[in-house]
């Protein structure tokens, strides 16, 4: 069956370029087949044989313990990988193994399973763990896919977490290859610049926030650059208050009193600024920002 598939996708992305949108395809992979070296050889083949950049052709693993920590279940990926294909670790974060796997396997992409994602406005301390891994990504150099992107308001928030890519039914629903045609064609990509929604607010906050952190560990001065050249957040917040609700007002309050928090710390530093303090301001904030979006949620648990 995984050999139908992948011919169909590259039927179907031969398709696609004669229309003009060149696109990549991810396809579900049986681990088990990493054992098998008969099989990887034919995979090898059909995929040398597409007329495609192989590139272009994900292959989807699923995070399951039991195959992906055979030796030779790597072994035979990283042969898999000469090829030029791409592989994708599916549903990261689904067991315990995740980070193990990231470290142990040659992966490109690692894909967010879909409960980090579904009911952000609801559990929006989840965007702690999101942003880390955003992070984790980036320090690996591996890409990142978000699934389960169920509203406009989580779309909004992993946009300003900085992840580029995502799939779930607030981007578009499944369809077959005539439907995604005509989907493309009238598709208009709309790029981010800047929160729309009460998480997405809040979310750009914790990166920046999380940005500060880093800096301030390294280098302590970074607190007088905070509190003297810090972002117009007011200013920033006051241009999309319209769209974003009257809660917004919560948001603004709630930045008021972190920039004069800082402004106290900088006062009382004489030149060397208290960490733990200035952290704990931060985590004070930062629970501020989670109960604005909770409160702004109307089914919140």
């Amino acid at each position: 069956l995984t050999f139908q598939v992948i011919a169909q996708s590259i039927q179907d992305l031969h398709r696609m370029d004669k229309t003009g949108f060149p696109l990549d395809v991810g396809i579900n992979f049986e681990p088990a087949m990493l054992a098998d070296p008969k099989a990887m050889l034919d995979l090898r083949h059909q995929i040398q044989n597409s007329g495609l950049e192989a590139n272009r052709i994900i292959l989807e693993l699923l995070e399951r313990a039991d195959t992906l920590s055979a030796a030779e279940a790597q072994e035979a990926l990283h042969e898999l990988k000469t090829c030029g294909v791409q592989v994708a670790l599916d549903d990261v974060g689904s067991a315990y193994s995740s980070l193990l796997r990231m470290k142990e396997l040659p992966v490109d992409i690692i894909k967010l399973d879909r409960s980090f994602s579904i009911g952000l406005e609801r559990h929006p301390k989840e965007l702690r763990f999101l942003l880390n891994l955003v992070n984790l990504a980036q320090a690996l150099g591996l890409g990142l896919i978000a699934e389960g992107i169920e509203s406009p308001a989580c779309r909004d928030a992993l946009a300003a977490l900085g992840v580029q890519q995502a799939q779930g039914y607030a981007i578009a629903m499944p369809m077959d290859i005539e439907e995604l045609e005509q989907w493309l064609q009238k598709h208009e990509p709309v790029p981010w610049e800047g929160p729309a929604s009460l998480l997405g607010a809040a979310a750009l906050q914790l990166r920046d926030l999380d940005a500060a952190g880093r800096i301030m560990s390294q280098q302590p001065s970074f607190l007088q650059h905070l509190v003297t050249h810090g972002p117009d957040f007011e200013q920033e917040l006051g241009l999309n208050i319209q769209s974003i609700g009257p809660e917004a007002s919560k948001l603004l309050s709630a930045h008021r009193s972190w920039r004069t928090t800082l402004s106290s710390l900088l006062a009382q530093s004489n030149g060397a600024v208290d960490r733990h303090a200035f952290h704990a301001a931060r985590t004070v904030y930062e629970e501020d920002l989670f109960r604005a979006v909770l409160e702004a949620s109307p089914d919140a648990v």
